[in-house]
């Protein structure tokens, strides 16, 4: 029952199960509201409220800003890549 399982359910749903964790990745790589309003100590800030605090500086580096914007985003496009490569190769595999 387990091995059939294993080989019929598991590759049936392996487009499904990549693009929930793609979507997952993506949401709390990118949540911005949540740690904004349940974190109070700014080493526990996400990546974008970081970006907020480093905009709010007295005189804004925009170069700067713009710097850390890329280096935020370059991560998931990054696993965005991976993922898109695994389900183009399960297609493939048919």
């Amino acid at each position: 029952m387990l091995q059939a399982w294993w080989r019929v359910a598991i590759p049936l749903a392996r487009p499904a199960l990549i693009a929930v964790g793609l979507l997952s990745f993506l949401y709390y790589w990118n949540d911005f509201i949540n740690p904004l309003l349940y974190l109070r100590s700014q080493t526990l800030y996400t990546l974008p409220v970081g970006l907020l605090q480093l905009q709010e500086m007295d005189k804004t580096n925009w170069p700067l800003l713009m710097a850390a914007s890329v280096v935020i985003t370059v991560p998931a496009l990054i696993v965005f890549s991976a993922m898109q490569r695994a389900l183009l190769s399960w297609n493939s595999e048919e």
